[in-house]
């Protein structure tokens, strides 16, 4: 567009008939050669090709002419009768011309509405702290908290990669939740977090209003601690899950707001050496069948306002050979708080 702007500008500079005042840029004559100077000459010869490729194509026309008003017509013709004469195009001329162009690719600007999620300009990668309360922690009063970070390794035009990870060597989590606990990698401590998600900036996005689509992956690991009968066990749980994630994110200035809204399918393993102390502990048997993989459909529904969220996770068990305080519905509802330590 800026090159289309330079040669129509410097046209007007040099050309009496190029713009008819009643109808914008009614015709295109050809460029008459009479001035005898090769600089010149050549740049005609250049400004009425690109001009007759531009005539071309009528929508081109009718938006040079209604950015280049009457008094630019003028201004222009009037440069021209006192500039056509002297050698090459002068430093004043070149002035005015980049000045022009300036102003037309403001106006240009301004009538387009700006990029409120320019997915080149967000962080490569940064490191936060997290503290999550929910609604079983809350009347336990048990709170977690943990460092984490993430990294973006690829940021294209019109989508990016974040992988987000968080790692706490010392966690362990008590039997008093122990159900919540085992379903929910919000409650409790995670030994150590992986998320990987490929968000999708979708065409609908306008301005402030900015609508994303993720399929996402995340694995935790969980060490379980607990006591039946004077007889203290203890196991770890390995969780996968497989989703899809909708989020309307809008921007004003420094204040984020956003919707999100996740299905997901989520597979919680627990290690064959570990299979007797989990029994135990949720069936006070540890020679039980119930089985070690528990299966479930989610989804989860955040409310986010810069770095406070409020989400309510709602799983549903679809395994049947499961341990009675598994099985059927389970909601967890909390906040989170995410600390920003730095971002680059």
């Amino acid at each position: 567009m800026r090159q289309i702007l330079l040669f129509c500008i410097v046209t007007l500079l040099f050309s009496r008939e190029v713009f008819s005042q009643s109808s914008g840029i009614s015709r295109i004559p050809a460029v008459k050669n009479t001035n005898k100077n090769p600089a010149q000459l050549a740049l005609q010869k250049q400004l009425q090709k690109t001009l007759q490729n531009v005539s071309q194509d009528p929508e081109k026309q009718k938006k040079i002419s209604e950015m280049l008003g009457q008094g630019a017509r003028t201004m222009a013709r009037k440069e021209m009768s006192t500039e056509l004469d002297t050698k090459g195009v002068s430093k004043e001329i070149q002035k005015q011309i980049q000045a022009k162009i300036d102003s037309l690719q403001e106006k240009i600007d301004s009538l387009q509405p700006k990029d409120s999620f320019p997915i080149h300009a967000l962080p490569t990668y940064g490191i936060y702290g997290v503290g999550n309360v929910n609604t079983e922690t809350f009347s336990n009063l048990n709170s977690s908290g943990k460092l984490a970070g993430y990294i973006r390794p690829y940021k294209g035009d019109k989508s990016y990669v974040t992988i987000n990870f968080s790692f706490n060597v010392n966690a362990t989590n008590t039997d008093s939740l122990l159900a919540s606990t085992f379903l929910f990698p919000d409650v409790g401590n995670n030994s150590s977090y992986f998320n990987v998600d490929w968000t999708f900036k979708l065409p609908a996005s306008h301005g402030q209003d900015i609508h994303l689509l993720t399929p996402f992956f995340e694995f935790s690991n969980k060490t379980i601690k607990g006591r039946l009968a004077d007889s203290s066990r203890n196991f770890y749980t390995l969780s996968y899950v497989l989703g899809l994630r909708y989020q309307y994110l809008f921007i004003d200035k420094d204040d984020k707001v956003s919707f999100s809204i996740a299905p997901f399918y989520s597979l919680i393993h627990v290690p064959r050496q570990n299979k007797s102390d989990y029994k135990y502990l949720f069936t006070g048997d540890p020679l039980s069948s119930v089985g070690n993989n528990v299966g479930a459909l989610g989804v989860k529904v955040t409310f986010q306002y810069n770095n406070f969220s409020i989400f309510a996770d709602y799983r549903t068990i679809l395994s049947k050979n499961v341990p009675d305080k598994l099985t059927g519905f389970h909601p967890n509802i909390g906040v989170i708080f995410n600390a920003e330590i730095f971002e680059r």
